[in-house]
């Protein structure tokens, strides 16, 4: 659903609403452009310092399930999927769920997501794989000032992530991963028995990235 106008050691790095609080709970664990303008009583706002970075060459990653029963990941609505971060530094959110915007995507948004499917998980059979796409950016924490929103009752506009470029190296990418789920009504859901894979990968430089899971 949709709202808008007129409708309604090493340690995980920083977070945003409820995607990143589950994912610190559940699976965080302490590891060793153009200009837009608005008025205000400050004067003009410099709403292009929310802009997002542009994305670089895109890396995937194929995650192959070599167990006997299924595993499982979220969906990408309501929780992010994976983690990066750079080689013995912070995880960073590196995947937006859809139930999310960015600072500059709230800019131009007339309507934002009111709800999301919860805890939808997707099932990786025996056997089969799940690709995993990254295109270089990690979602920091802005606060914008909601002069810069096309619709300032847009509640995703003032705590809102900009997607900031990282700087070539080495890099780890973490996911989370469940064992079992429930699936009794509608999609699958209340996964259960979660567990995490890590790969290490160099970007710009790996444009593939192979992890199993035994």
């Amino acid at each position: 659903m949709f709202g808008g106008a007129g409708s309604d050691g090493r340690r995980q790095g920083g977070c945003g609403r409820l995607a990143s609080l589950f994912w610190h709970q559940c699976y965080g664990q302490q590891r060793g452009g153009s200009s837009a303008g608005g008025g205000g009583s400050g004067g003009a706002v410099d709403c292009s310092a929310f802009h997002d970075d542009e994305p670089g060459s895109q890396v995937t990653f194929t995650v192959t399930n070599h167990r006997a029963t299924p595993i499982y990941y979220y969906a990408a609505e309501c929780f992010e999927r994976f983690r990066v971060g750079p080689e013995g530094g912070d995880l960073g959110k590196a995947d937006l769920p859809s139930a999310e915007m960015t600072c500059e995507e709230a800019q131009t948004a007339d309507d934002w997501p009111l709800d999301c499917h919860g805890d939808t998980a997707i099932e990786i059979a025996a056997g089969q794989s799940a690709t995993f796409h990254w295109t270089g950016l990690l979602y920091e924490p802005r606060e914008m000032p909601v002069a810069c929103a096309a619709q300032p009752e847009n509640p995703l506009a003032a705590n809102c992530p900009r997607a900031v470029a990282v700087q070539p190296g080495g890099f780890e990418f973490s996911l989370q991963l469940f064992g079992a789920v429930t699936c009794e009504e509608g999609p699958c859901s209340s996964p259960i028995d979660p567990f995490t894979v890590e790969q290490g990968f160099t970007y710009p430089g790996d444009t593939a990235v192979a992890i199993a899971v035994d």
